[in-house]
């Protein structure tokens, strides 16, 4: 009696999970049928073959990496450099005048002319401050027979509404054979230029 009611006791948690699961699937089972499933929405975009990518050949397999780059191509269809550590060379977004003015300014900078009149009128001190600062920097007054820089790079802009902010790469040394041209000792600023009275000047200048 005792041994019967032993295997009884041993055998009945098998057969309880067995009912358990039997009431489980048929439960899952009922619950599928009664559902009402919707057919598979644009199912052909798994085998339709995909557009391609603006500015790239059709016969360009799509990728993400194809993706990637194609964000580097500007609408104009140029690809541009970028330097790691300072800036996309990508400046086809400004107008003429604004182009003007910063080329004006750096090659001032460069040959130690009047940089003046490309500032704001109000804002020469900018200047002033700047050529002070540089001079605590390099220990040189940037002149005409002295200049600091020997070259510069523009990077591409930040345009707002009121203003744009430009950086510029400085370049302290005259480019040598056999160097690479963007790891020259270097100073990189921001410029800031505004329009008004017709025309672009420089209103702020920063340090990196």
């Amino acid at each position: 009696m005792l041994l019967s009611l032993m295997l009884f006791s041993c055998s009945s948690p098998s057969g309880s999970d067995q009912a358990e699961e039997v009431t489980l699937k048929s439960t899952a089972d009922s619950l599928s049928e009664r559902t009402e499933w919707t057919g598979e929405i644009d199912d052909h975009v798994l085998s339709d073959e995909l557009p391609g990518v603006d500015g790239m050949e059709r016969a360009v397999k799509v990728q993400p990496q194809t993706i990637i780059l194609s964000s580097a191509v500007n609408q104009d269809g140029m690809v541009y450099p970028r330097i790691r550590t300072f800036s996309s060379l990508d400046i086809s977004s400004l107008n003429a005048g604004a182009l003007d003015t910063l080329n004006g300014f750096c090659s001032a900078m460069l040959d130690g002319s009047d940089a003046e009149r490309f500032m704001r009128p109000e804002r020469v001190y900018a200047l002033a401050l700047f050529c002070m600062d540089l001079r605590e920097l390099t220990g040189e007054d940037n002149g005409t027979e002295n200049p600091v820089f020997h070259d510069y790079i523009l990077g591409e802009p930040f345009i707002a509404e009121s203003f744009i902010q430009c950086p510029v790469r400085f370049f302290y040394d005259e480019e040598k054979e056999g160097q690479v041209l963007y790891e020259r000792p270097s100073l990189d600023i921001f410029l800031y230029l505004e329009f008004a009275d017709g025309k672009w000047s420089v209103f702020q200048i920063d340090f990196f």
